[in-house]
């Protein structure tokens, strides 16, 4: 049962910098990652979720996020390049509490699993990027090494049966940094095939939007765009939405 909603601001790291996404191509820089997290934690937000996007480099660059956790005064997430256990370990130690894994649902179930057993499921959030192909299949994308593979949403959902995680990040890659608010067709199918909080991605650009995820009964909205760009990707500034108390 979903007990309170949580509106998490969703920040992707592109080699130290900021950049924000359109349908997960064309990365417009933002800003700089501590000035933001800065003025985010004046804007007293639920919880931070950092998504490596970076495609050079085999692992986190783990001095930045060492120190964006260190500055940062709400509970924060971290999804990407963890590649084993002991990285996981660095990044809780630095203050990450929970890890959020994409590729790794397919090419590294065992990681999930490992990190599960060793942490707690609640530490664990499954990412399933949907996107639809020219024949209007839902396919989940999977990215590892600058590749893009991708996965029928039937296997996906299959695959996430065996593994133990603690919520699942919904995205609609067609809807990314596009304004034109939630998929809540594909939100209310996947809500049937999970038990487990699902956060959801994609489209999101207004407290209205907000407002149609929590009426569908999911817990969180992560929210990007509306978090770096005001009324479109020509302005820049950091932002997040005055909701608290809603049920």
């Amino acid at each position: 049962m979903v007990m309170f909603n949580r509106v998490i601001a969703a920040l992707q790291l592109d080699n130290r910098r900021l950049v924000k996404t359109e349908r997960q191509k064309k990365p417009k820089y933002v800003g700089d990652p501590l000035n933001t997290i800065k003025l985010l934690n004046e804007k007293f937000v639920d919880e931070i979720l950092v998504l490596d996007i970076s495609k050079n480099g085999i692992e986190p660059d783990f001095e930045i996020l060492r120190t964006m956790s260190r500055q940062c005064f709400a509970p924060m997430s971290y999804g990407g390049k963890i590649l084993n256990i002991e990285m996981a370990e660095n990044l809780v130690q630095y203050g990450y509490e929970r890890l959020s894994f994409q590729s790794a649902i397919f090419d590294n179930p065992a990681l999930m699993k490992q990190v599960s057993s060793h942490f707690g499921a609640q530490s664990v959030i499954a990412c399933l990027d949907i996107k639809k192909d020219w024949l209007g299949r839902q396919k989940v994308l999977s990215r590892k090494g600058g590749k893009v593979q991708s996965y029928s949403l039937d296997a996906a959902i299959a695959q996430l049966k065996m593994i133990e995680f603690g919520e699942l990040i919904v995205c609609d890659a067609n809807r990314d940094g596009t304004f034109e608010g939630p998929n809540l067709d594909l939100l209310n199918f996947l809500s049937q095939h999970f038990d487990v909080p699902l956060i959801y991605s994609g489209g999101i650009f207004s407290e209205a939007h907000i407002q149609e995820v929590f009426e569908h009964g999911v817990g969180a909205v992560a929210i990007s765009s509306m978090v770096v760009f005001r009324g479109s990707r020509d302005g820049i500034l950091i932002s997040y939405p005055n909701i608290r108390g809603w049920q």
